[in-house]
């Protein structure tokens, strides 16, 4: 019985790559290590910002504020004029505890919800600056 596979009978070979071929026919094993640094699976449709609006919630439900607050950053840079993304930058740079650029972002998104003409979120993100001096 040595040789032969005791699914099919067939005769086993030396491993050639990551698989075995058997009867001149290569199998995958797959397997190795994996790049931790691989690009982030984004299901079809969603945007970048989507994606990275998720990697910040995975973050911050961790209790990584840091990673979190760097994912939402990288989502604002992406679409800078979403006055909802600087008010989420400013919230997570508040729980990373960087005071000064969560007041920087919460000004941002003030002046876009401003240009808007959205008074009324722009006041309440007033009301907000002013807890954070």
């Amino acid at each position: 019985m040595t040789g032969t596979s005791p699914r099919d009978g067939a005769t086993a070979a030396k491993p050639r790559g990551n698989g075995w071929a058997v009867d001149g026919t290569a199998v995958a094993l797959g397997g190795g290590m994996q790049s931790r640094h691989r690009p982030a699976h984004r299901p079809e449709g969603e945007s970048r910002v989507v994606t990275l609006l998720r990697r910040a919630r995975r973050a911050r439900l961790r209790g990584e504020a840091r990673q979190a607050m760097l994912a939402v950053r990288e989502a604002c840079f992406a679409s800078r004029t979403d006055a909802r993304l600087w008010a989420l930058y400013g919230a997570a740079c508040r729980r990373a505890r960087r005071h000064d650029e969560a007041k920087d972002a919460i000004r941002q998104a003030i002046w876009l919800r401003e240009r808007e003409r959205d008074v009324r979120r722009a006041g309440s993100l007033q009301r907000l600056l002013l807890t954070l001096d």
